[in-house]
Order: C-alpha cells, then sequence, then structure tokens
C-alpha cells in the first residue's frame, strides 16, 4: 500500500507522514530531513490524504530550498541570487 512504509528504509511511516527509522534521508543528517509519505490535513473533524506519496528530497534539493526561504525571509526576492 502507497504512503504506509518509507520509500527510503521501509520503515513505518507517522500520521503525518514522516519516517521517524530515517527521517526520509540517506544522509542522517537532521538538516536533511524530509517527509517522505502521505500529507494529510483536517476538514471538519477527519483527516484528509491531500497528496502523496510525496519524495525524499535529496541534500542537494533541501540546501537550495533553505537557502530560498533565507533569501525570503531577508527580503530579497526569489529572482535575484
Amino acid at each position: 500500500m502507497l504512503g504506509v512504509v518509507c520509500t527510503l528504509c521501509r520503515g513505518p511511516l507517522d500520521w503525518d507522514g514522516g519516517c521517524n527509522r530515517c527521517h526520509g534521508c540517506t544522509s542522517g543528517r537532521r538538516e536533511d530531513w524530509t517527509f517522505p509519505g502521505n500529507k494529510y490535513e483536517l476538514d471538519k473533524g477527519h483527516w484528509h490524504r491531500v497528496c502523496g506519496p510525496r519524495k525524499a528530497l535529496t541534500p542537494a534539493e533541501v540546501k537550495q530550498l533553505m537557502a530560498d526561504v533565507r533569501r525570503q525571509l531577508a527580503g530579497t526576492p526569489l529572482g535575484e541570487r
């Protein structure tokens, strides 16, 4: 069944799609953690799947996304790198 086990380590996923065994990364570093499972949101008291399974990001993708977030928080438009 899709979205029940981690695509990397095959460990069980938590209710929010996170893997508590490998945290969706192969490096083991906290800054590389992702949520490889399905994403659920609460709607009128019931949990509904809104997307998933989500692929685990590579360390390079995480670094690029975090750099974009830092630039956004600093007030630099994303187009100016």
